[in-house]
């Protein structure tokens, strides 16, 4: 498996736009690629790395960030997985390797999957988005969040006002 790992290092002190841009070029050459952005610059600045495909922010010193790697390095993809990414088209994850990828890979992506799960092939979900149910009922089970939602729920609010207002 090729390394599928782009590193943009803002400590080249490049300008702001030149690192969106090698991140922009990144994400068109492939939609697979874990973008990371390493810097110590504004919320602004973020707010647009993310925008322009990186899947990370790492801070100077960021001890985690290898971590990171060796885990996408290796059980992202194996030779057993039968699921693929409907976002990015990645192949070959397991049912673990898809309910990990999807938050670490597109957790900028909104949740408008219209298809069914590839995992137990429910096609509707009624009370959240796939990737809500991908979260909730399938991957380590420690790792769920399953919630009981009622057939009927009520919802109230309650507006309160001082006397003295």
């Amino acid at each position: 498996m090729a390394e599928k790992i782009f590193f943009a290092d803002s400590e080249e002190i490049l300008p702001n736009e030149i690192i969106l841009e090698r991140v922009r070029e990144a994400r068109q050459q492939s939609a697979e690629t874990f973008i990371v952005v390493k810097c110590r610059q504004s919320a602004k600045f973020r707010l647009q790395a993310f925008a322009a495909g990186a899947n990370m922010l790492a801070n100077e010193g960021d001890e985690n960030i290898e971590e990171v790697f060796e885990y996408i390095r290796s059980k992202q993809q194996s030779k057993e997985g039968k699921y693929a990414c409907h976002i990015c088209g990645m192949s070959g994850l397991t049912e673990n390797g898809l309910h990990r990828h999807l938050p670490l890979y597109h957790q900028s992506e909104p949740n408008t999957y219209l298809g069914s799960c590839p995992i137990c092939k429910q096609k509707d979900f009624p009370y959240e988005s796939f990737e809500v149910h991908l979260h909730n009922f399938h991957g380590p089970v420690e790792e769920r969040e399953v919630m009981d939602v009622p057939s009927l729920a009520a919802f109230a609010w309650v507006v309160v006002r001082h006397p003295k207002t």
